[in-house]
């Protein structure tokens, strides 16, 4: 197979590239973490019911949903002399590590008290993760504005990406295991996002003050909201970025179920210490950040549609399995589904990254607007609801089939579960997201954008 490349564009150097690729351990880091940990640790360190802890991750959504596209909407007119979208990095990052800290330092409450504290709480992370994350994957086409050469920067992005779920579902479970458990992953944690994000911010900001801003804007802040609402929805009329996202939100639905249901899958079905589910982790990060570059390869050869899809039926595949296992199974079939899964899941959010900025791109070819900033929003927001919906359907899943959350979360013994509760827990990990999975590829067989229709709309 031959690596389709192009050469890096006049302006734009490696370092450009990779700095801005190096943010994605903070977005990483964080989206594993709390997936993975938010709703196990308000029922049985905090002491919340699933139904209610999961409620209460899916309704800070409701605020994203109008948040992430103003953002979006303020970074496409911002008129800052150190560029457009690089200044909300450093402050977005800041906030997100202080408030992530904050979070796991929670300490066992009443419910009346922890609804208003852990609400707040997440409003924090997400505002934070919207002012970081929205105008840094806005910056993408910049810089990688050619077709090819986003399939290269993609796979640095991938590579920090992998790095920041090593950090989130590697070393976080490790840490809850020793002396400090939360409190020490919050401070270690919280203090690599500031970093990662800073990282990022010195590394683009000389580059992203050379790009030409735009039109001047009088709005106020309420046009801005009305307007980015109207725009919102304008975006979705492009009809590749329409059917991406909605691969995009199936996609994230399937993983955050997966991560969601896999602290409790790990704990009462397979009866695993958080410590060898961050080895499994780590088996599952590593597999896919070694399997980057013939990612790449294989999707020079096959096209990013066409690797998309198979890289999701093997996914699926991968998770279906689960569900039959035993506890007399070989040790090496859970160390192949960590190597299976890893590579695999690893390409379906190669292709998807890889496919953005070419809706960005045809967006701005056809609409005759720069509405990076707007879309970039709406891809964040569809990530963060996705991100809520897996924590709430396990939440409510688990409730209705009576799991017993800890009402002494000191206690090292370990809670005997109902059977019905054991097969909830299972469906979550296996069956539930790979039926989600297959739908993925169904939307996925609408996507028709192709380098060449870019190529034909740059020359009319």
């Amino acid at each position: 197979m031959k690596l389709v490349t192009d050469p890096r564009p006049k302006g734009i150097t490696l370092k450009n590239e990779v700095s801005w690729a190096f943010g994605s351990i903070a977005t990483g880091a964080v989206t594993n973490a709390v997936t993975i940990f938010a709703l196990f640790f308000l029922t049985i360190h905090v002491g919340l019911e699933t139904a209610i802890a999961g409620l209460l991750i899916f309704a800070t959504k409701i605020y994203d949903a109008i948040s992430d596209p103003i953002m979006g909407r303020i970074s496409d007119n911002w008129q800052g002399k150190t560029g457009r979208r690089s200044p909300f990095l450093c402050g977005g990052a800041m906030l997100l590590g202080l408030s992530f800290f904050l979070f796991f330092n929670l300490p066992p409450m009443g419910t009346a008290v922890a609804v208003p504290v852990v609400l707040l709480l997440l409003i924090m992370i997400s505002t934070g993760y919207t002012i970081f994350a929205v105008p840094y994957l806005a910056l993408a086409p910049d810089v990688a504005p050619t077709y090819h050469s986003r399939t290269r920067l993609m796979s640095y992005r991938v590579f920090f990406l992998m790095m920041g779920v090593l950090v989130g579902a590697v070393i976080a479970p490790k840490l809850v295991e020793l002396p400090g458990g939360y409190r020490l992953m919050g401070i270690i944690i919280g203090s690599i996002v500031v970093v990662a994000g800073g990282i990022a911010f010195l590394g683009i900001r000389k580059f992203d003050a050379t790009l030409p801003l735009p039109e001047p804007t009088q709005e106020s802040f309420v046009q801005m909201a009305l307007k980015s609402a109207s725009q919102f929805m304008s975006v979705f009329e492009t009809k590749p970025f329409a059917v991406l996202t909605l691969v995009k939100l199936l996609q994230f639905v399937v993983l955050a179920t997966v991560l969601a249901s896999f602290p409790y899958f790990f704990t009462f079905v397979l009866k695993k210490s958080f410590a060898e589910f961050g080895t499994y982790m780590g088996l599952f990060s590593i597999s896919g950040i070694m399997a980057i570059p013939f990612i790449r390869l294989i999707i020079g050869a096959m096209g990013k549609r066409s690797a998309y899809i198979g890289f999701l039926t093997l996914y699926a595949i991968g998770l279906l399995s689960w569900y039959i296992w035993t506890p007399n199974e070989p040790e090496i079939f859970f160390y192949a589904r960590a190597v299976l899964i890893g590579v695999v899941s690893i390409g379906t959010l190669f292709c998807a990254l890889a496919l953005l900025p070419d809706t960005m791109e045809y967006d701005r070819l056809t609409s005759g607007q720069s509405r990076e900033g707007t879309i970039s929003g709406v891809f964040t927001l569809v990530e963060k609801v996705a991100n809520a919906f897996g924590p709430l359907l396990v939440g409510v899943l688990l409730q209705a089939t009576g799991l017993i959350t800890s009402k002494n979360p000191l206690s090292d013994t370990l809670t005997v579960q109902p059977d019905q509760a054991l097969t909830a827990i299972r469906l979550a990990a296996s069956v539930i997201p790979a039926l989600i999975t297959l739908l993925c590829i169904a939307v996925l067989l609408k996507y028709r954008l192709t380098a060449q229709m870019l190529a034909d709309l740059k020359q009319d």
